[in-house]
């Protein structure tokens, strides 16, 4: 399984993998904190009713998506924010790479019978028809995809999936430093890794992670989306990450 840049999606898959085997919530939202005290649960499903409270508001001020059928939460982690938005629509999609995750996703929404979680190994959204979804959600996924290239080919599968009159909300960062850029730490994994050493050793005795962290100019992500047929309608500065990356919420539809 590899992009169309060749890189290897097992090797990005298998990273979520130890993930979400040690700690799925830390993975699915990070703060420093949590590598020592962990997340408790209540706490971390409010910061998804928070989210999805920003985005739903958000929705109201541009006036999209004109139905609330069906939403795709892509890369929702332990899903946090499907949780949320299964309140608000008929059907919600949580699709993420790691099996781990989605696990726990499933039993924190178990109570909502209108989430459906999936995997997906694919290097695309195929499994999806076009124009599928009222509404398309994405935050803090992106980033941690191998490179530019499969990046802007999930733009452009976000934006393929997002129906007439519906809305796409995607979070990319479009600067990092050099040090950012460098991943020291994720190197580090990658390399005790390959020499057998455990993910519980290395995420939790050694602090380190395989967290990529990519971004991609605001020129093109729009025109990624444009390419598939979806206006910026709305850009957004994100505030709330760490020094050395400049990151921004982008709004579209069809």
């Amino acid at each position: 399984m590899r992009y169309s840049s060749g890189v290897d999606l097992r090797r990005h898959a298998r990273d979520w993998v130890d993930l979400g085997n040690v700690d799925p919530l830390w993975a699915a939202l990070t703060a420093p904190w949590a590598r020592h005290q962990r997340w408790d649960a209540s706490e971390f499903m409010r910061t998804g009713e928070r989210e999805a409270s920003w985005l739903l508001g958000k929705a109201a001020e541009l006036g999209y998506p004109r139905r609330r059928g069906r939403a795709l939460d892509f890369g929702c982690g332990a899903g946090r924010v499907s949780r949320a938005l299964s309140a608000s629509f008929d059907e919600v999609h949580g699709v993420d790479i790691s099996e781990p995750m989605l696990a726990r996703a499933r039993a924190l929404a178990s109570d909502r019978p209108n989430c459906r979680f999936i995997v997906n190994h694919a290097a695309d959204l195929k499994l999806y028809p076009d124009r599928h979804f009222d509404l398309v959600y994405s935050n803090r996924v992106l980033q941690h995809l191998p490179g530019p290239a499969p990046m802007r080919a999930y733009l452009r599968e976000l934006a393929r999936v997002v129906a007439a009159e519906g809305l796409l909300v995607v979070q990319v960062p479009t600067w990092l430093s050099l040090r950012r850029r460098l991943q020291l730490r994720r190197r580090a994994y990658r390399l005790l890794r390959c020499l057998g050493v455990s993910e519980g050793v290395l995420l939790g005795s050694l602090a380190l992670h395989p967290m990529r962290m990519c971004a991609l100019p605001e020129t093109e992500v729009r025109e990624a989306l444009g390419a598939a047929g979806c206006a910026v309608i709305a850009v957004e500065s994100e505030a709330g990450h760490q020094p050395g990356i400049e990151s921004r919420c982008f709004f579209a539809h069809r």
